[in-house]
């Protein structure tokens, strides 16, 4: 779609929330170069996900 996105990375885990990983800067939305493999979803999961902009998307593994 043509849009610029920034993102925030970081690992949080028993020890508590690390720091933010370093980006480059804004990101621009683009389709895919191949279709990506899900990781960690199974068939009961939903099949989008929504985030808003401020949102915290957790992923647990």
């Amino acid at each position: 779609n043509g849009k610029e996105y920034e993102f925030r990375v970081a690992a949080v885990n028993k020890a508590g929330p690390g720091e933010y990983a370093k980006t480059d800067g804004p990101i621009q939305a683009r389709p895919p170069d191949v279709v990506p493999h899900a990781i960690g979803f199974n068939a009961f999961s939903p099949k989008e996900i929504i985030v808003r902009a401020g949102e915290d998307l957790r992923i647990p593994v």
